[in-house]
């Protein structure tokens, strides 16, 4: 492992990265030392190509975040990035590595803020990393809110206003966002259930469609919509091989019709005869009737 100071690597910081962020040691260290949890937002190929395309041409411009785990690293945030440097053929790459008390909570909201300012997220995964952060964070400060007689509704509406209030400040201070997009983005993410186990596997058209339907008021679950389109689909599948056989075969037959002149004229005059498809046509007759095909002229058919 060697040590990088920042000065070394003006790379190592970015104006993407997210704001108030402790200054971390960075480092370079083995690829293969670090470990991959799961993930909120899925890994996309097409990414990883673009930035291994990049790194091949100037090199990391943003380090990786790890924490320690055991005897190596694990992931925090940066997974196209570590990807596309393992398919560079890289053994080690540049890392900032988090203070050893960083929790587990307070690792998922260093990977989504760093994925909020800097990935292009669609919009199920957008709401999903909002509406994940929004549950961090009140978990990690449990006191905010609280205060009151907890059992009146107005008690009850004036902690819900000051926890989101508390969550938008800190996130827009972390990220940059505006606060109305936070806002919005949160009660998207709470509106459509199980957005963040879907987030990245509907087509963006979809996602988006939920995220209307939820910002209309509805309550909507992405897991329903994924198996109804899947019913759909299925509604929809493509037909099977033995289908297409006999489609084509009908398609002969109709040719030979033509050709004999048994079907009317005017649609004999539209249709073209292909010469090898009628060959095809031969030999699986002449297969089905037991007989060697024959060519044109008589002789037995390759």
């Amino acid at each position: 492992m060697t040590e990088i100071s920042n000065a070394q690597n003006p790379a190592a910081t970015s104006d993407a990265a997210p704001k108030g962020a402790r200054a971390r040691p960075v480092v370079s260290i083995a690829i293969d030392q670090i470990e991959v949890g799961a993930r909120l937002r899925h890994l996309r190929p097409e990414k990883v190509d673009e930035i291994a395309e990049s790194i091949a041409a100037q090199s990391l411009l943003q380090s990786i975040i790890v924490r320690r785990r055991g005897a190596g690293y694990e992931l925090v945030a940066g997974l196209h990035r570590l990807e596309a440097s393992r398919k560079c053929g890289h053994e080690a790459i540049r890392a900032e590595i988090c203070d050893t008390a960083t929790s587990d909570d307070e690792a998922a909201l260093i990977q989504i803020d760093e994925n909020l300012c800097r990935a292009e997220l669609s919009p199920a995964e957008s709401a999903a990393h909002y509406a994940e952060r929004k549950r961090l964070f009140e978990r990690l400060h449990p006191e905010i809110g609280h205060g009151g007689d907890r059992r009146s509704a107005d008690a009850r509406s004036s902690s819900h206003s000051e926890n989101l209030k508390a969550f938008v400040e800190d996130t827009a201070a972390k990220t940059g966002k505006g606060r109305s997009t936070i806002a919005r983005e949160a009660k998207r993410g709470a509106d459509i259930r199980d957005v963040a186990q879907l987030a990245g596997r509907l087509p963006e058209a979809e996602q988006r469609a939920l995220a209307t339907a939820a910002k209309a008021g509805e309550t909507v679950s992405a897991r329903q919509h994924a198996k109804k389109l899947k019913r759909t689909s299925k509604g929809k599948a493509k037909p099977a091989a033995k289908d297409i056989a006999l489609s084509e075969f009908d398609d002969h037959v109709l040719r030979l019709l033509q050709m004999t002149g048994k079907a009317k004229p005017a649609r004999f005059a539209r249709t073209s005869v292909d010469v090898d498809k009628l060959l095809q046509l031969s030999r699986f007759l002449a297969e089905v009737a037991g007989q060697q095909p024959q060519c044109a002229d008589g002789h037995p058919a390759a």
